[in-house]
């Protein structure tokens, strides 16, 4: 992790030799979906994923200060519970979930084989092979609400809120927003799939569906505003506001200087900022007020995701490489 910081740095309009081409529109993107695989626990410390791993480390000394070990399968999201802020949330490609207290580096709780593909606060992705079925009309994912209790021994699947067809795959669940009907509780639940973009507003519990001609490959929630930031297989930044009064109508604004799918981007604590990364090893800041944008540049590999800290100090980057900076 690194303090929060960019520099000026020029973009080459010529595309290095031997790097591999664009996936086409529809193609799966391998391993290269904005999982959530790395989060700040406050501003002292991040969790980031190795395989059946999680390691804590400092912000500070950047030493590895825990290592929470039980999972049998990859971990494919970690988030910080919603119901305490001082436990951590893990699922993996089994659908086993664990509830760790990170300062103690314990596992509280496990519960198997609960059909998750990956949890994100109180929201849970859920696979289901009956809708894989040409002739099955069950989608073939879909988001829920999840009641998790460490003292019950309880994980409950709640109502579907947000589903996709056997043709979307769910490459992100994301969480942003402010819900002033539920006190720190996000208002938009987003899903990537496809080529659209599932939004639901949990504050007017209403669904939304955007579609792109391309696939859509990572997302990001205004912390404050109601501003939806969209990456794509094209390298394209998508900014889509409202028209109005809700999303029913919305205003586009396109931005490009990625030459390869956009795979995470985040907004900075105030909003001001969007950060993108992709294949190029390249930290893009936007002024979202204008498009004007700044550089990191070789940061030893493709950036796979970016993660903020709370205070806006820190800019955690996890590379291909499988290092976090």
């Amino acid at each position: 992790a690194g303090r929060a910081g960019s520099g000026a740095a020029p973009r080459s309009s010529k595309r290095r030799a031997g790097r591999r081409a664009r996936p086409a529109a529809g193609e799966p993107l391998a391993d290269s979906h904005d999982r959530s695989r790395v989060v700040f626990l406050g501003s002292r410390f991040l969790a980031h994923v190795e395989r059946s791993e999680i390691k804590v480390t400092s912000t500070a000394s950047a030493e590895t200060v825990a290592i929470l070990r039980g999972h049998k399968a990859p971990v494919t999201s970690v988030c910080l519970s919603a119901w305490n802020s001082v436990q951590l949330i893990s699922c993996d490609t089994d659908g086993c979930v664990k509830v760790w207290d990170f300062q103690d580096a314990t596992c509280l709780r496990t519960f198997e084989k609960t059909g998750a593909e990956r949890v994100e606060g109180r929201f849970a992705v859920f696979v289901n092979e009956e809708g894989n079925d040409k002739a099955s009309s069950v989608p073939a994912w879909a988001v829920h609400r999840i009641d998790l209790s460490v003292a019950k021994n309880r994980f409950k699947k709640k109502q579907a809120i947000v589903a996709g067809s056997r043709k979307e795959e769910c490459r992100a669940l994301l969480l942003g927003g402010v819900n002033s009907r539920a006190a720190n509780e996000p208002r938009y639940v987003v899903a990537v799939a496809g080529r659209r973009l599932r939004v639901l507003d949990d504050q007017t519990n209403i669904n939304y569906s955007f579609k792109f001609d391309f696939d859509v490959t990572t997302a990001a929630v205004h912390p404050t505003d109601d501003l939806l930031a969209v990456g794509l297989i094209t390298g394209h930044v998508v900014l889509v506001r409202p028209d109005g009064p809700s999303f029913e109508k919305v205003i586009r604004t396109q931005w490009r200087w990625h030459a390869h799918a956009v795979f995470t981007m985040a907004f900075t604590v105030d909003g001001a900022q969007l950060l993108t990364g992709a294949e190029e090893g390249v930290l893009v800041t936007w002024q979202v007020s204008n498009g004007n944008k700044s550089f990191l540049a070789r940061v030893g590999g493709e950036i796979r995701q970016i993660a903020v800290s709370p205070d806006g100090s820190y800019y955690a980057l996890s590379l291909s490489t499988n290092m976090v900076r």
